[in-house]
């Protein structure tokens, strides 16, 4: 592809282009207008991407694989837009699309990482974790993010947290799992649905919890934020 506007992008480019181990097989345009309506039939196909421990292939392994499902026209080849716009309309971030990423925000950063992972339509969505490192205001703000979009997607999820009250605001279930590797010790059903339940009663069902259930107590008593 063509070298962007970075100078250790260029440089790095500049240094494969001329290295004798590797050749340039076709320059790409970057583009950031993309067909909306395409003139032939739909065609599907699959970005692999890999991530390995070094170059060398008789002892470096493979630890990261990716694969991102693509649409495009099959009579001009270009490719089609169309999920990327309606998954940004959806979480508002249509007018950072193309942005570099240093250019966002802290929360339009979590919204484009959402949408990453919805943008290929999957059946089920797993979250680990994904809001630690945001302050109070924005948590809540994409707590109840997630909760809209699966909801109205009509998707599952599995959410990972050590988080009570965040667990009780998104959740329709909790798994608490032993903290040595043993499996689930158990699950809760949370009253009501994810998005309708008041702030009070996400205070008052986690303060039932911990204080009366013996589950919750040991959960409170190794939340392993509180003791790192």
């Amino acid at each position: 592809m063509e070298p962007v506007d970075d100078p250790t992008v260029t440089s790095a480019y500049r240094v494969l282009e001329n290295h004798p181990d590797y050749r340039v097989l076709r320059r790409l345009v970057p583009r950031d207008d993309f067909g909306a309506t395409p003139r032939g039939p739909v065609a599907v196909g699959i970005v692999v991407d890999t991530e390995t421990t070094g170059t060398d292939l008789r002892n470096d392994r493979i630890v990261e694989l990716a694969l991102l499902r693509f649409e495009y026209c099959s009579a001009s080849g270009e490719a089609i837009r169309t999920g990327v716009e309606q998954v940004a309309k959806l979480l508002k971030i249509g007018h950072v699309l193309g942005h570099a990423p240093r250019a966002l925000s802290n929360g339009q950063k979590q919204r484009t990482a959402l949408a990453r992972a919805l943008v290929g339509d999957p059946d089920f969505l797993y979250f680990d974790e994904p809001f630690t490192a945001l302050d109070a205001a924005l948590r809540k703000r994409m707590q109840d993010l997630v909760v809209s979009t699966v909801s109205n997607s009509g998707k599952g999820g599995l959410f990972i947290t050590h988080d009570l009250h965040e667990a009780l605001r998104i959740c329709h279930r909790i798994a608490v799992l032993d903290r040595h590797g043993q499996g689930i010790l158990d699950c809760v059903t949370v009253p009501e649905t994810p998005g309708n339940r008041s702030e009070e009663m996400i205070f008052e069902t986690a303060r039932r919890l911990i204080s009366d259930h013996p589950l919750f107590a040991v959960v409170d008593e190794h939340d392993e934020r509180r003791l790192a």
